[in-house]
Formats: C-alpha cells, sequence, structure tokens
C-alpha cells in the first residue's frame, strides 16, 4: 500500500544509498556539498510522494473532487448534474402573529440552509 514520505525518510535513505556507493570518501555532513544536493533533492521527492497520493485519491469515486470525480462517473456511464436548489416546506415555530420575512434564512442543526421565498406570519397556533 502506498505510504507518504517524509524530507527526513527520504533524506536519510539518499545518504544511505550514497554512503553504500561512494563509502567514506565522500563528507555527508550537514552544510557540505552532498547534503546541500540530497537536502534539495529529498524536498523535490517529497513533493511527488503529495502529487502520487493525490493520484490516488483522485482515481477513487470515495475520495475524488471536481473534474476527476466527473471523469470517474462518466467511466460508469455517469453524467453528473449541476447542484440545483432544493425546494421545501419550512415549518417555524414561534411566537403567534410574528412576521417572518422574505429572505430570512434558517438553517438546521447538521448546516443545511433556508431562505424564504414569501413572507408569512406566524398563525395562532405558534407555527
Amino acid at each position: 500500500m502506498f505510504e507518504m514520505e517524509t524530507r527526513k525518510n527520504i533524506l536519510d535513505r539518499l545518504k544511505q544509498y550514497y554512503t553504500e556507493t561512494a563509502g567514506d570518501k565522500v563528507n555527508i555532513i550537514e552544510g557540505g556539498f552532498v547534503w546541500d544536493t540530497l537536502s534539495a533533492n529529498a524536498k523535490e521527492f517529497e513533493k511527488a510522494y503529495a502529487e502520487m497520493a493525490l493520484i490516488i485519491e483522485a482515481s477513487f469515486p470515495q475520495t475524488s473532487w471536481g473534474d476527476w470525480l466527473t471523469k470517474k462517473a462518466e467511466e460508469h456511464g455517469i453524467i453528473r448534474q449541476e447542484a440545483t436548489n432544493s425546494s421545501v416546506i419550512l415549518t417555524i415555530t414561534g411566537q403567534a402573529g410574528v412576521a417572518v420575512s422574505e429572505g430570512a434564512l434558517f438553517s438546521t442543526n447538521d448546516g443545511k440552509n433556508f431562505i424564504t421565498v414569501e413572507t408569512k406570519k406566524i398563525e395562532s397556533t405558534g407555527t
């Protein structure tokens, strides 16, 4: 399974590979030429791992997004539609006679927002 790699782990492996190849003939201490070169490479490799993680996420519908999700859906004959507004009958409880104006914003506990499209008064029943 794919796992992200940190710059430090990549750098440690690069130093190990370099030492295996060159032996003790080179200086790989921080600030030296070899260290600086390997550090720059480790930074780029870390970016490559991050991109690979995104590629994997984009290739599954459960974790994909945007255009990638659209392309994934099309592989199975599903054409994504643009989001649309929905209409609901909103029941408001409150003091009888209070006016609820057109354009009033209401929200559910789970974050769904509704805007009223007409002005109404709360009836004597309180709804």
